[in-house]
């Protein structure tokens, strides 16, 4: 997949299905997952985060199954020997979804559904607690 900085991203806005950034929940700082179609509480076109994804005309919404990440219930070694689709289509579970996936700290597995119907899995590698700071991910998803 590409990797998207906000001085790249021009003519490439429907294109991005995943977005990170760290906000305050709760009082506790949060890596967060979230896409550009999201319009919650915490949305990600907020000043200190990505208020340019405003004016996109195209905002792709991506499904987070914050159940399965907050609960671990994806397997790290069947994630790495994930080599065909069943793994991220058997894991993502529509019961409990949002455009927003809180506390993605390194080491979380968070299944995903994007807007055009692809599944995936996102696993954190790395993820900064500091408004400049950046996540690393190691994405699968169907083709």
């Amino acid at each position: 997949g590409a990797f998207f900085t906000k001085t790249n991203v021009q003519g490439y806005e429907a294109d991005v299905d995943l977005v990170g950034f760290v906000y305050t929940t709760s009082g506790i700082l949060s890596p967060t997952l979230c896409c550009p179609g999201y319009t919650g509480s915490s949305s990600i076109t907020g000043s200190d985060r990505y208020p340019e994804i405003e004016a996109w005309s195209v905002k792709r919404l991506t499904q987070y199954d914050y159940f399965s990440s907050d609960n671990n219930l994806v397997n790290l070694i069947k994630f790495n020997q994930a080599v065909n689709d069943s793994l991220l289509v058997a894991s993502y579970k529509p019961g409990n979804v949002s455009g927003l996936c809180k506390y993605s700290n390194a080491g979380k597995i968070i299944p995903f559904r994007t807007e055009d119907g692809k599944y995936g899995l996102a696993r954190v590698l790395h993820a900064d607690l500091a408004n400049d700071g950046y996540m690393e991910l190691d994405v699968k998803i169907q083709k």
